[in-house]
């Protein structure tokens, strides 16, 4: 605060705050504004930084979800990206975020693919399911007229069965008639034979 005094007193903008503890207050106001700004800077740097080196990791082959930091260092050690990052453990940390980022991902195609294979396994057993109806319901229809036409031949064999009781029975009225008119005839004549017979023996 002493050395502002000394360099800015002269300053007319100095001069323009009449108490030096306005001044110093305004001048910690600064400061504080300084420093979040510089944090700020850093912190945007950090991330562009980071997602350099989360890039060369994404294009460097032979990085998977099983790989280990003490092998990838060493082939991507001469790296500008890589020597961007302030420290080795910074940097092993963000390699482990970005294994740990390739198993979530695989975790997920896995559950995604079960889920795919699940559906398809449910739609064919419905598919299967509709068929197996539709196929009974067919099958039942043919049979219910299979039953329906055995059913029309029975009655008809029964009218004919009917039919035929019916003829028989009116051929056996007809002959027991016939038979009954020629015995009836036979009586006559005996009768008649008997009533001459008897006239001859008079005579």
């Amino acid at each position: 605060s002493s050395g502002i005094n000394a360099e800015n007193g002269k300053d007319e903008r100095f001069k323009a705050i009449d108490k030096s503890r306005d001044r110093e207050s305004l001048f910690n106001e600064y400061q504080m504004e300084v420093r979040k700004k510089d944090k700020e800077e850093k912190e945007e740097k950090r991330k562009l930084i980071k997602k350099d080196f989360k890039a060369l990791l994404r294009e460097t082959e032979g990085i998977d979800r099983h790989s280990y930091w003490s092998d990838i260092k060493k082939m991507i050690g001469e790296e500008e990206r890589y020597l961007a990052v302030e420290n080795s453990g910074q940097r092993e940390d963000w390699f482990t975020d970005y294994v740990l980022e390739l198993k979530d991902e695989h975790r997920r195609e896995k559950d995604k693919k079960r889920a795919e294979k699940e559906r398809s396994s449910r739609s064919r057993s419905k598919s299967r399911g509709r068929k197996r109806s539709k196929s009974r319901s067919r099958g039942g229809g043919k049979e219910k007229k299979r039953r329906d036409r055995s059913k029309e031949k029975k009655k008809k064999k029964d009218k004919d069965k009917d039919r035929s009781r019916s003829r028989d029975k009116k051929k056996r009225d007809r002959r027991e008639k016939e038979e009954g008119e020629m015995s009836g005839e036979g009586g006559d004549d005996g009768e008649i034979r008997s009533g001459s017979d008897r006239d001859g023996r008079e005579r």
